[in-house]
């Protein structure tokens, strides 16, 4: 009788690579940026935010609690969720922001007193389009300040529908009427207008630097072309089977995506391979899948 043995299925071990360490920095980077509109603009003016950073301003505000401690042991309960119930690496991405977050709201506290605008309204407008920037940042490279991005993924993938920005929104509507309720309804108009402004900025940032261009390519040269782009380039490229309506002669489609920065680079190479080459170009801000990241 023949023994039996169960294999066990190994889990994946994460590599640290490369990408991993340039997402990293620009998460750093993005909630440096974050910090700066928070000591800056929205504490001069004696605003709220939203998420749990904004919860953390009412506490300092009231009690004189440092809002980096305060962020900083709200979002170990919600860490602990995103360790159970999301993905490894938006785990680890949002706890580098949420510490990253504390640590520079600390470090930058003293800048305010170096802004000597007093008027709440373009303060909070100020702080909206920065922390729009250092959110947008973020999440560019799949990281998170934590707070209620966690807890709205989570409640998103936990009820299969919806948006993340809705939950995020309603979510942050209990801090606004804090604010309203402790610091009078003015504040919680202005941090409200500052919460649009934040949205607005985070959104366009992203739809900005993460535009990427289509090609479609018809050229008698494809067979050298889609190995160099492939190369050079670290895209796929797809073949589509055609035919000249014309000439009725087959044809070889090649299909890919790049990035906005790599557009320009990319239309000259195919020009000096095949002058002749029939190039389309199509505007796309949304791709998944392949070497292109997911947005979460």
């Amino acid at each position: 009788m023949k023994k039996q043995f169960l294999k066990r299925k190994r889990l994946p071990i994460p590599r640290f690579t490369k990408a991993d360490a340039i997402d990293i920095l620009y998460i750093l980077a993005g909630m440096f940026i974050f910090s700066i509109a928070v000591n800056i603009f929205i504490v001069n003016a004696q605003l709220l935010s939203g998420g749990l950073t904004g919860a953390s301003l009412i506490l300092q505000y009231l009690f004189r609690i440092p809002i980096w401690l305060t962020t900083l042991l709200l979002n170990i309960p919600l860490i602990v969720l995103s360790i159970c119930k999301l993905d490894f690496k938006f785990t680890l991405y949002s706890s580098i922001g949420i510490a990253a977050n504390s640590l520079f709201i600390w470090l930058t506290a003293d800048l305010a007193q170096f802004i000597q605008l007093d008027d709440p309204l373009v303060l909070g407008v100020l702080g909206g389009v920065f922390k729009g920037v250092g959110i947008g940042l973020t999440m560019l490279h799949n990281g998170s300040s934590g707070g209620l991005d966690i807890l709205a993924l989570y409640l998103r993938r936990h009820r299969g529908k919806g948006n993340i920005g809705t939950y995020s929104f309603v979510l942050n509507i209990v801090i606004i009427l804090c604010g309203m309720v402790c610091f009078g309804i003015n504040s919680g108009l202005y941090t409200a207008v500052s919460l649009f402004v934040t949205s607005f900025a985070t959104d366009y940032f992203i739809s900005v630097m993460d535009r990427k261009k289509m090609f479609l390519i018809v050229s008698d040269q494809s067979e050298l072309l889609k190995k160099e782009i492939t190369v050079q380039f670290q895209t796929g490229v797809t073949i589509i089977h055609g035919e000249g309506a014309y000439t009725g002669a087959p044809k070889e489609i090649l299909y890919c995506i790049v990035y906005n920065r790599e557009f320009p680079e990319l239309r000259s190479f195919i020009k000096r391979v095949d002058p002749n080459a029939f190039i389309s170009i199509i505007e796309t801000t949304e791709v998944w899948g392949s070497s292109f990241k997911n947005m979460l």
